[in-house]
């Protein structure tokens, strides 16, 4: 039976009469990675904070292990919220907010935490106000990973790292999930970086949920095709297109749905091309504002 970590129903944040969340309703299994993803300003952050119980909603409900989450510490103490940056950490050294971390997270391995600081580079002397953008990040992802909570999120964990450390982390992140493994949110802008790892996908536009899909799923039901556009326009009649460009004869469009035996049959007939989709471009298609 399939466990459910996070529910929400309905749920939505509004500031000053503008939803930031609207009508939000997803769940979210134990023990599988998610990739929340969307453009700026589609409402990625509001939603952790909602998730986590930062901040409250305006209508509906969220939930953790049928735990309501607000002002739940028993709820509370399953999810662990890296931020992009850790404002109350401020005047804190690194090995001090470590210690934090080890009492309020019951699994938290301090070994792990001393491996994690080394292969990172992480003096644990420093204050955090005194880090670099980007390994203010290291901080807050070995937090993530050494809290081994059952629910833990990133918000643009890999912001201000250089390529070896954004792998570095890919890595860690892969090998102690397969160890110890627990549901994890990973909201981030680096789409095709994460592709390997995600298993299903949350894209958010305008503050609502476009797509929830396991990513094999989705890749599986987005296809390009190519070829004179006469042809191109007559194969594209009902269906739903995300992308075209028009180079004089020549037609590329991108469509999102299955492909029956005739739609094959007409691609084979007409001599047209047939492509897959990657993950980051089929992002870009269905968050965008109009079909080129």
């Amino acid at each position: 039976m399939t466990m459910i970590a996070f529910e929400t129903k309905d749920l939505s944040k509004k500031y000053r009469g503008k939803a930031a969340v609207n009508a939000v309703t997803i769940s979210m299994e134990k023990h599988k990675i998610y990739g929340l993803l969307g453009r700026n300003g589609a409402g990625k952050t509001t939603l952790l904070h909602l998730l986590s119980g930062q901040i409250v909603s305006s209508s509906g409900s969220v939930s953790v292990f049928d735990e309501n989450v607000f002002e739940n510490r028993k709820a509370l103490q399953n999810i662990c919220f890296v931020k992009v940056k850790e404002e109350v950490y401020l005047n804190y050294k690194v090995k001090e907010i470590f210690n934090l971390c080890n009492m309020f997270y019951k699994n938290w391995d301090q070994a792990y935490a001393e491996e994690l600081t080394r292969k990172f580079g992480l003096n644990v002397q420093e204050k955090y106000h005194k880090l670099s953008h980007g390994m203010q990040n290291v901080v807050g992802i070995i937090k993530g990973l050494v809290s081994r909570a059952p629910i833990t999120i990133f918000d643009e964990p890999t912001t201000g790292l250089d390529a070896a450390h954004r792998e570095l982390f890919y890595n860690m992140l892969l090998e102690d999930y397969g160890n110890h493994p627990r549901t994890i949110i990973l909201s981030t802008h680096l789409v095709e970086e994460v592709a390997h790892i995600v298993e299903d996908v949350l894209i958010l536009k305008g503050g609502e949920v476009v797509v929830q899909s396991a990513v094999e799923d989705l890749l599986q039901e987005a296809y390009c095709i190519s070829g004179r556009k006469d042809k191109v326009d007559e194969f594209l009649i009902n269906k739903n297109v995300v992308h075209r460009e028009v180079y004089g004869n020549k037609e590329i469009a991108v469509i999102w749905e299955g492909f029956s035996t005739k739609d094959y049959q007409f691609i084979e007939k007409e001599g047209l091309e047939i492509d897959s989709v990657t993950l980051q471009k089929l992002f870009i298609y269905i968050t965008d504002d109009e079909v080129k």
